[in-house]
């Protein structure tokens, strides 16, 4: 595969992350279970950044730019999702991505690289900065 070719269909981590955030959620939002749906909805409409449920539902809603509503309930589909966060990969991005890869699979000895000894903390760094850089 040459550098400048990323693999169709192929999601950044937080498209992924966001696509599950959003099916969790709208699953608790609509569970059975009175007490599930109403901690959810409390988290979601009142509780907003204070709560882990309510900061999940505005990371989806501001990275796919689609209203709280609209995900919450379930006028989304699961591949709307998917579509938004394929159309917004570049290039670099997925190098980028496969880099990290790369670094996790030295550093849990699935990869070797002859003549280099990296160390964990060296890996962390690395994996750190690039990170930072796709934020």
């Amino acid at each position: 595969m040459s550098t400048n070719r990323y693999q169709p269909g192929v999601l950044k981590l937080h498209g992924i992350t966001c696509n599950t955030c959003r099916s969790v959620n709208y699953k608790c939002l609509n569970s059975r279970s009175d007490v599930v749906s109403y901690v959810a909805k409390f988290g979601v409409y009142f509780g907003h950044q204070n709560s882990l449920f309510g900061r999940n539902v505005s990371f989806c809603s501001e990275h796919v730019s689609l209203n709280v509503n609209d995900l919450i309930c379930g006028n989304v589909s699961t591949q709307s999702v998917h579509n938004i966060c394929l159309g917004r990969r570049t290039v670099s991005s997925y190098c980028n991505v496969l880099g990290v890869f790369e670094l996790l699979m030295l550093k849990r000895n699935i990869l070797a690289v002859p003549g280099c000894d990296f160390t964990v903390r060296n890996i962390d760094v690395l994996i750190q900065s690039m990170c930072n850089d796709l934020c």
